[in-house]
């Protein structure tokens, strides 16, 4: 009997030792970590991987210990609930985190307006709380996710070699503004009016270059009866200056006006040179006969 009492301290100490290593072995395993080598440009220069800066940001808020689990597929990290929402969680900073840590363990993340659905202020690009101690935030975790709406693994990669934060944050928290629809809905319809405008100062434009170069071709042409006038060109002399003058009507003779006499007089033909035809020979008598007698010889006749 004694024997008996003296193992069941022994035994309750070796259970106890193993639900302990137990408990801290699950603790091992249930921490996120990141899996991808790949995104080592997502840790900071501490080489605190985006699951563990996230651990610290969500602890500032948190009374008890914060804890983010590694996903299994198929599966993401939710918004913050009705219940445990709170500053921390609300902030972009912590979503940029929290959408990396999923990111470099080769899962998904919900977009940035599902994700704050559940909070009342929202704190965009900018962390409330005091940084811990011993943490650096990245730059890229303070990226404007409302642009894109989602956290973008490209633009944060790319901001990545911007400075840390570390302690208390630089700016201050303020609620982020959430646009109208209205507003939206005038600046496209603004924009569309503007390239209607445009069109048709354009098209008005086109319409009086092709009007201007219409009348220019029509002004450029003569009309024939400019060019040519009524009926036919009248005849004219040209003269020794060069102009065209009208033909003259000449005048008839009057022995009275000078201007009428003819300005030579023809010499008459002479008519004692010989003719130029030949007569014919006379050489049988079958000829006609020529009657000389009726030409004067120059000798007395009888």
């Amino acid at each position: 009997m004694l024997k008996s009492n003296m193992l069941w301290p022994g035994l309750a100490a070796v259970v106890l030792a193993c639900m302990l290593r137990g408990v801290g072995a699950q603790s091992n395993e249930t921490k996120a970590v990141c899996t991808d080598s790949s995104f080592t440009w997502s840790y900071n220069s501490l080489k605190q991987d985006p699951c563990e800066i996230a651990t610290q940001l969500g602890s500032v808020c948190s009374e008890n210990s914060f804890l983010i689990q590694p996903l299994s597929v198929g599966f993401v990290y939710q918004g913050p609930t009705l219940e445990n929402a709170n500053q921390c969680r609300c902030s972009s900073v912590f979503y940029s985190l929290v959408s990396a840590c999923a990111a470099c363990q080769d899962r998904n993340w919900i977009g940035w307006t599902k994700y704050k659905t559940n909070c009342s202020t929202i704190y965009s690009t900018v962390f409330p709380g005091s940084l811990p101690p011993g943490t650096l935030v990245p730059n890229y975790a303070y990226d404007n996710v409302s642009a894109q709406g989602t956290f973008n693994v490209t633009i944060a990669q790319f901001d990545s070699s911007g400075p840390e934060s570390s302690g208390a944050a630089s700016s201050t928290s303020s609620p982020t503004p959430t646009p109208s629809t209205g507003s939206g809905k005038k600046s496209n319809a603004g924009a569309i009016a503007g390239g209607v405008i445009g069109g048709v100062v354009f098209i008005a434009l086109i319409a009086g270059l092709i009007i201007w170069l219409l009348r220019r071709r029509h002004n450029n042409r003569i009309a024939p009866s400019q060019a040519y006038g009524a009926g036919q060109m009248a005849p004219v002399s040209f003269n020794t200056t060069g102009s065209y003058l009208p033909p003259s009507t000449p005048k008839l003779y009057n022995p009275s006006d000078p201007s009428t006499f003819p300005s030579s007089f023809s010499t008459p033909p002479n008519n004692s040179q010989s003719s130029p035809y030949m007569n014919p020979s006379i050489t049988g008598s079958t000829q006609p006969t020529v009657n000389h007698s009726a030409r004067y010889t120059g000798a007395p006749e009888l």
